[in-house]
């Protein structure tokens, strides 16, 4: 199972190279994922989705909060302008 298509945040594609399945562990949770291997890239970058199981960003994210008051917050996907 090998990630298809993968690309940086500002849309540069990343060729990959190999893959293999890690298990990665922050703040008490556990997350199992196809990490793929690229000479494209320095270091290690987590998919949204493993961020989400390892409790790194809400599981609503990118979606916040944008109005706190009261009751009935307003929620969006995008900071407003």
């Amino acid at each position: 199972m090998a990630p298809d298509g993968l690309q940086t945040a500002a849309g540069r594609e990343i060729h990959q190279d190999g893959v293999f399945v890690a298990t990665f562990t922050a703040k008490g949770n556990v997350h199992e994922a196809v990490v793929a291997v690229s000479r494209d890239t320095e270091g290690l970058y987590l998919s949204l989705d493993a961020c989400k199981g390892l409790s790194l960003v809400h599981e609503d994210f990118p979606v916040f909060c944008i109005d706190r008051s009261g009751e009935n917050a307003t929620w969006a996907s995008r900071a407003p302008s």
